[in-house]
Order: structure tokens, then sequence, then C-alpha cells
């Protein structure tokens, strides 16, 4: 990003890539020279980290699904409330009521509606994700990496990953203006939007994006600072709540003890 950006203003990230760091800071020439296809703008400033890697959605579900295999697991059944007291807590769905001992909220944009008592500080965002057919003359090597998180002035910050089976995934992670209402979240990826992420492309990483494969919506629930909200229920110790993820919460899920059922400590 710009060297006046948030994520170097003040050097915070500067500081970490010393020579005995895992990290290196790029100049926009040596981005070019490492990573031919992109075209950073002169000024701009990259830390790269080459042991950096990449989860796969699907095989992290299927991880904690598997891990979670003596549990009596219900899909497409959305919670409506809950309750507690001091013999346990409720859950009350869609199809039915359930009495449990302890309670963990995890519900990602729909957490307002579940804790309004709270008054979280959450904000809720529409994003768009895109899937390219890789093109050009360096499709071949894009399957190599690197991944790359992209700041860019007054815009929000791009992102895009190596090609898989599913294509050449990109998007914007924070765009201002796009906060919804999950009642009322336009499902609709519009032309227009697709346009102006193929605009990106053709700016800073020009050929690379083919015919678009797929796209679809996802919601944040965004806190002011963007660090997470996990927590126990003021009223209630027996539920725990995690809030906020702010778009990059699910990468700590495989190491997090809460997947696990055991609230941390403290």
């Amino acid at each position: 990003g710009p060297d006046d950006g948030r994520a170097f203003a003040g050097r915070p990230l500067r500081g970490i890539g010393g020579p005995d760091s895992d990290y290196v800071i790029l100049s926009e020439e040596e981005v070019v020279e490492r990573v031919p296809w992109l075209r950073p703008d002169p000024g701009t400033v990259t830390l790269y980290e080459p042991g950096a890697a990449i989860l796969s959605l699907e095989a992290c579900i299927e991880a904690m699904l598997e891990e979670a295999a003596n549990a009596d697991l219900r899909f497409g059944e959305p919670a409506v409330e809950w309750s507690a007291s001091a013999l346990g807590v409720r859950v009350r769905t869609e199809r039915g009521e359930y009495p449990a001992r302890r309670l963990a909220i995890v519900a990602g944009a729909w957490t307002p509606q579940l804790l309004p008592e709270l008054s979280l500080p959450l904000e809720v965002e529409r994003t768009v994700q895109y899937w390219f057919e890789p093109s050009g003359p360096h499709a071949d090597r894009l399957a190599a990496g690197p991944a790359w998180v992209w700041e860019l002035e007054r815009r929000g910050t791009w992102y895009g990953f190596p090609p898989t089976a599913r294509g050449l995934k990109a998007g914007m992670h924070f765009q201002a203006g796009r906060r919804t209402d999950v009642k009322r979240v336009d499902r609709e990826v519009g032309t227009a939007e697709t346009e102006d992420l193929r605009r990106l492309f053709a700016r800073y990483a020009p050929g690379v994006a083919g015919p678009l494969a797929h796209a679809s919506i996802c919601l944040y629930s965004n806190t002011p600072d963007e660090d997470f909200i996990l927590d126990r229920h003021p009223d209630h110790p027996g539920v725990m709540l995690f809030a906020g993820g702010s778009g990059h919460a699910f990468k700590f899920a495989p190491r997090s003890r809460v997947a696990h059922g055991r609230p941390p400590h403290g």
C-alpha cells in the first residue's frame, strides 16, 4: 500500500522487515521483479512474506466437522431467540427448542438480532467475492502465488488469491459506504460492481483476470477497530459470544480453543 496509508503510516509494519525477520520490505521495482504480473504505483511499499500459506476454506470446514463428529449438528435451521436462567439455556429455532447447560453465540452479521440488549458496536458490510478464469501470459504461474492484500487510497483494500479449481478469487476488503441490513441485503451482483473490480485488475494486474466464473455476496460484521469481540455475556456467565469478525476471523478458527468448545481462560 501507500507509504502513508493505514498499513505503513507511522511504520508499524516496517519494523518487522529487518534482516533476521521472516518478512521482506520490497520497493515497487522489486515487486515487479518477483511477481511480473503486478504493477504497483510508484511509492508503493510492500511487505512480502515468503513463508506465507493459504488455508483452503472447504478443507478447514471438513476438518472441523470431522472433529465435531460426536456433536448433533443441525444445518439450515436459523436460531430465532435464546434465553438463560439458573437452570441453563434454551435456544428456539425455526424448527424447535433446545435446552443446554451452556451456549456459544457465533452469529456473524446476525449477532445484533440475537443480542440486542448489548448494543454491540457492529456494522454489517456487504462485500462481493469474485472468481475469474486465469488469463494472460502469466496464467500458468498464478497458481504459485503469491496472494495479495493491497491498500488503495480512499478505495478500501483489494485482495486476490492464487487460482484454485473455482478460479482466481478477488474482491474488496472493506469498502466505505457499503453498509447494509441482514434483512435487506441485495444478493444480486451488478455488472457495474464487476466492472469496478476489473478496472483494478486493468490498472494493477493487467491481463490476469479472464471471464467471470462466479460471484457471491459475503457479509462482514465490523467493529470500529476491526478487533474481535470474544467474551462472556455480562448477565449470563454460561453464555459465550464471539462477534465482530471484521472480515478476517475465519483463519483463526482452526486454532481457536473456542472451536473445540473450550473458552479461553481469563
